[in-house]
């Protein structure tokens, strides 16, 4: 199954302080294992990227593109202009 998430859990998921990193890695986690993906779309691959970008860190903003990447069981949506509206 294919379960859209917006940038919260991720960003929780990727940095977020100790306990809700661990909330956000074991909801994640159970969704994995269950073999679900997390469907993600440009929207939030771009707000999870905020941040770093408004803080020019790049180390960051690589982090983040990166980990996005290298999660087969993370599916990258993209919006299709056409349909939106």
């Amino acid at each position: 199954m294919r379960v859209y998430s917006d940038r919260v859990i991720l960003i929780y998921y990727f940095e977020g302080a100790p306990s809700f990193k661990a909330r956000a890695t074991a909801c994640l986690g159970a969704l994995w294992t269950a073999g679900d993906t997390l469907a993600v779309s440009d929207l939030v691959r771009l707000e999870c990227r905020m941040l770093p970008i408004r803080l020019s860190d790049a180390v960051r903003l690589g982090d983040y593109d990166n980990r996005m990447r290298s999660r087969p069981d993370l599916a990258s949506n993209a919006l299709d202009p056409l349909k939106v509206w």
